[in-house]
């Protein structure tokens, strides 16, 4: 093992890139905003209203999100050296600040990447050590001074590691931790790993609805960014620091590592969350079926703590449920939730049904019936009848609205006829999804279809049709 290089302080910040991601919303003309913020800038600012433009060393990008009495707004910043960064930073902090608006979702993302021909570290970015990176970052240092970005589902803690599959002895694994645990690796947390292979960090710490109002801070978090991200990749050993951190985040692994394989003694020692297969509480069954259930059953408690409420494997539908239970800070896949009450979570490829949802992200999934959901942000959702939404974000991709909106701004969402929008709703780019009649392509010969209704079952009935797969008691 190379010993690593030694670099000064200033010689680090002198390779470090970084580029930015300013939320904000505003009532000011977009010609006005880009004109203020070019001047900032000190370089060309375009408007556009296409997510995929990106930003390069000349030139900024000003996305519109979407058009209301008060914009959401995008700009986005390319890649610079560090040290050139404070001055405009400054400047453009003071500008949001005093002409725009903020809330728990907006924030400033900032992209890390080393220009590692100069800074020769022992490991790069596309090679790091993520595990040792979840565990030097100190969470609670940026809390004190981003207090939003604590339980927030567009900055969700790294803090969470679940074993890949039996449990060991965590405290002898920290050199292999991503061979051991699934680490939280997606666009949620507050430190995006999905593109680390190509040398870039995305952090998301700088959050809320006075981030601008904090210069001072947003400077030390980017210089903590910078640095930390540096020791990680130009270090051998681990740290006390860190090894302790392991300790902490797998302190209740132990707890749970005898009932891995023993669900009665898991039902024992875990009393206020009901266990069922099939809505059936026999021990024997449960048994037979623990090693399908065990692994979703923990992840479920890694991410939330312990639960109190009802767990169900539903073996007919090959679906997980969940009900009358209080969820918060999680990232939830693959599940069914029953009345239960939400705060801060992301859920994906999830269903819902009488669920209350605050401040959340659902994406890929479905709300079925009689659900509340409030200030959150939806993507390819579809929500049927007497579900209720308020003060969110829907960006659907012509997944279909058949509900009570209100306060919403709804994005190319395709609205059911039971859709019933308030006046303080805003719709972008609605889809109609009635199809032209056309004329199919004549043929003078005759054509004999027998054959093909020959195939079909003896049960075959006509009259069935397809009606909705989540029919309720309306």
């Amino acid at each position: 093992m190379r010993n690593p290089k030694s670099y000064s302080i200033s010689e680090v910040f002198d390779n470090a890139e970084v580029d930015f991601t300013f939320e904000f919303y505003t009532s000011k003309n977009i010609e006005f905003i880009g004109k203020d913020l070019s001047n900032i800038l000190d370089k060309q600012v375009v408007a556009s209203v296409d997510e995929s433009h990106v930003p390069s060393w000349t030139t900024a990008i000003l996305l519109q999100e979407y058009k209301a009495t008060r914009s959401k707004y995008t700009l986005k910043v390319g890649p610079q050296q560090y040290n050139n960064v404070k001055p405009n930073l400054r400047f453009l902090l003071m500008w949001i600040n005093e002409n725009a608006y903020l809330d728990h979702s907006t924030g400033l993302s900032v992209g890390l990447a080393f220009n590692h021909q100069k800074l020769q570290t022992l490991k790069h970015i596309s090679n790091m050590d993520i595990g040792k990176m979840i565990l030097k970052i100190d969470e609670h240092w940026i809390f004190e001074k981003f207090e939003e970005a604590k339980d927030n589902a567009y900055a969700m803690t790294i803090k969470k590691i679940i074993p890949l599959s039996n449990f060991i002895n965590a405290s002898g694994v920290i050199s292999s931790m991503s061979n051991v645990f699934q680490l939280p690796i997606s666009e949620h947390h507050a430190v995006d790993f999905t593109d680390y292979t190509h040398g870039n960090l995305k952090f998301n710490y700088i959050i809320g609805k006075d981030y601008s109002n904090k210069p001072e801070e947003v400077e030390e978090v980017l210089e903590y960014y910078v640095l930390t991200t540096y020791q990680t990749l130009n270090e051998n050993d681990y740290t006390s620091f860190e090894e302790l951190e392991l300790a902490k985040m797998t302190d209740n692994y132990l707890a749970l590592k005898n009932s891995w394989h023993n669900s009665e003694k898991f039902i024992r020692e875990n009393k206020d969350l009901k266990i069922m297969v099939d809505l059936s509480t026999s021990p024997g069954v449960i048994q037979t079926h623990w090693p399908k259930i065990r692994k979703s059953l923990f992840g479920l408690l890694f991410e939330n703590g312990p639960i109190k409420g009802k767990f169900n494997w539903d073996t007919e539908e090959g679906k997980f449920q969940l009900k009358d239970a209080k969820i918060s800070n999680s990232f939830i896949q693959n599940m069914e939730i029953v009345n239960c009450e939400i705060n801060a979570c992301v859920f994906e490829h999830t269903t819902f049904w009488a669920t209350k949802i605050k401040n959340s992200r659902l994406e890929n999934s479905t709300l079925a019936s009689k659900n509340e959901v409030t200030k959150s942000s939806m993507t390819l959702v579809r929500a049927d009848r007497l579900n209720k939404i308020d003060e969110s974000f829907i960006k659907n991709n012509g997944e279909i609205i058949n509900c009570k909106v209100t306060n919403t701004i709804v994005k190319n969402a395709g609205l059911g006829s039971n859709a019933k929008l308030d006046e303080s709703s805003v719709v972008i780019e609605t889809r109609q999804f009635s199809r032209d009649l056309r004329m199919g392509i004549s043929s003078p010969e005759i054509r004999d279809y027998k054959w093909i209704k020959s195939l079909r079952s003896d049960d075959y009935d006509d009259k069935k049709g397809y009606g909705n797969e989540f029919k309720t008691d309306y």
